[in-house]
């Protein structure tokens, strides 16, 4: 299913589609100018100290208008497609088969602004924070942000102009409308080097956007490219990264600050060069596949986690004591939890790829190989088996059943879990830990890629849907 950007069967005229996209931004700036000017000055004061116990002091007016600003877009765009157009709400792209591109975009909004932050914070120009309680109530609302802006700049507007004008015309519209929108949202005296990086962002953002919806043909690639933006460290929902505070003259800096500044247009532009080049690609537009999931929530997940026990050991180095451990246990408790998350991502993923290849001859069941990894001392050893033991099992799975797949090396499988066991090593595993993590991504893409062509060929096979029929028979064949 296309998105309405792309489906030629409905013909607008020039002045019927202007008028459309005018009616859903002047409805998107309207809502704008009532929530951040009257119902802001009459209501924020109130609801505020109502929701200081749930969401703290200053919160509470702008989480509850992201939710209601949620509701008013998905209306909006929701009545325009079905009284307009004719069309549903899934018609704007959301219905797309292309769901596995939201982790694609993830991935590719995350990666860049944690290649910046990990040297910034082991020079220690800047540091980690993070705490437990406030990125369990700042994921969400980012998440809610995200879908959001998705809607302004993906939604109903854009999409009535790509369909009639191309591309350009409706990214020229989308990016006035939003810097409309950003004038309302924060009426004060801007200085000159303010109001250039909110223009440059207001701009280049739905630049990038639009050119991951063109990539993509659907919203989902774009909603991921801003969820792994709104995740990355500099400035993240979950963890975020700041200037340190010897170096507190470049944090009040809005120039060099990490979340909005100069480094932040830098993040983008190579955001942009990174979807350009999924643009040069053949994007997939199948169902979703193991390697868009695992692949990019591991990497986010093990990525933060590494980066706040990264910031921790910084610190406990250079002040050693008790006091340290306290001060600073709200990295340990961050990083506990989204080390949980990797290892619950890190179990399935494991045990789905077990499971991908159980025949009669396979030694290891999935339930197996993934349990014993919990039995201490015995994990050491079998590790190896789960690990590298799985690379082996699924050529001799390919081999026995005559499938045009390339085998798996089990050199990477074996490189893992040695640096993991090198990690645990006291100061050692410090230095091990980045090996540990880029490796690790490596194998759980090679291991992706291999289980999906080993579905595809389930899947097309001969022509049969039934795979249990089509092993029995290979079963028989080679026994």
């Amino acid at each position: 299913m296309l998105p309405l950007a792309f489906d030629k069967k409905t013909e607008d005229s020039a002045v019927a589609a202007v008028l459309k996209s005018l009616l859903f931004f002047g409805c998107v700036v309207g809502f704008e100018w009532l929530s951040f000017g009257p119902l802001r000055a009459r209501y924020a004061e109130s609801i505020n100290k109502a929701l200081t116990p749930l969401v703290g002091q200053y919160a509470g007016f702008f989480l509850l208008r992201t939710v209601v600003e949620c509701v008013f877009l998905v209306l909006l765009n929701w009545i325009l497609l079905s009284f307009v157009e004719r069309k549903s709400f899934l018609d704007i792209g959301y219905g797309s088969p292309r769901r596995s591109q939201f982790w694609k975009g993830a991935l590719i909004g995350f990666l860049p602004g944690l290649i910046l932050a990990v040297p910034l914070v082991v020079s220690k120009l800047a540091d980690a924070h993070s705490s437990p309680s406030n990125f369990i109530l700042y994921m969400p609302w980012a998440l809610l942000e995200a879908f959001n802006l998705s809607l302004r700049v993906c939604g109903y507007g854009l999409q009535v102009l790509w369909r009639r004008f191309g591309g350009i015309a409706g990214v020229i519209a989308t990016v006035f409308a939003l810097n409309i929108r950003l004038a309302i949202a924060h009426p004060r005296q801007w200085t000159i080097s303010d109001l250039g990086l909110q223009l440059a962002s207001s701009i280049l953002l739905p630049v990038v956007m639009s050119l991951a919806f063109s990539a993509g043909k659907s919203p989902w690639l774009p909603l991921g490219l801003v969820v792994g933006l709104r995740f990355s460290p500099p400035g993240g929902a979950v963890a975020s990264v700041l200037w340190s505070i010897e170096k507190q003259d470049l944090w009040r800096s809005t120039f060099w600050r990490l979340d909005v500044g100069i480094l932040h247009l830098v993040i983008l532009l190579l955001v942009g060069l990174l979807i350009w080049r999924l643009n040069m690609e053949k994007v997939d537009d199948g169902a979703m596949k193991l390697t868009d999931i695992y692949v990019s929530s591991w990497a986010i997940g093990c990525g933060l986690s590494f980066l706040l026990i990264l910031e921790w050991v910084l610190k406990f180095v250079e002040h050693p004591g008790p006091d340290t451990i306290t001060e600073n246990s709200d990295l340990l408790g961050s990083a506990s939890v989204l080390s949980l998350y990797g290892i619950v991502v890190f179990c399935i993923w494991l045990h789905k790829s077990w499971s991908a290849i159980q025949d009669s001859s396979t030694r290891t069941t999935p339930g197996k190989a993934v349990g014993l990894l919990f039995v201490p001392l015995y994990n050491l050893y079998w590790a190896f088996r789960a690990l590298p033991g799985f690379a082996t099992e699924f050529n001799q799975f390919i081999k026995r059943h005559n499938l045009a797949l390339s085998p798996l090396s089990s050199g990477i499988f074996t490189a893992y879990v040695v640096l993991c066991l090198i990690s645990i090593v006291p100061f050692l595993g410090v230095a091990a830990v980045p090996a540990t993590y880029v490796v690790g991504l490596l194998m759980i893409r090679h291991t992706c890629l291999a289980v999906n062509g080993l579905s595809s060929w389930k899947i097309e096979g001969d022509g049969r849907s039934d795979h249990k029929d089509r092993l029995a028979q290979a079963s028989e064949a080679t026994s």
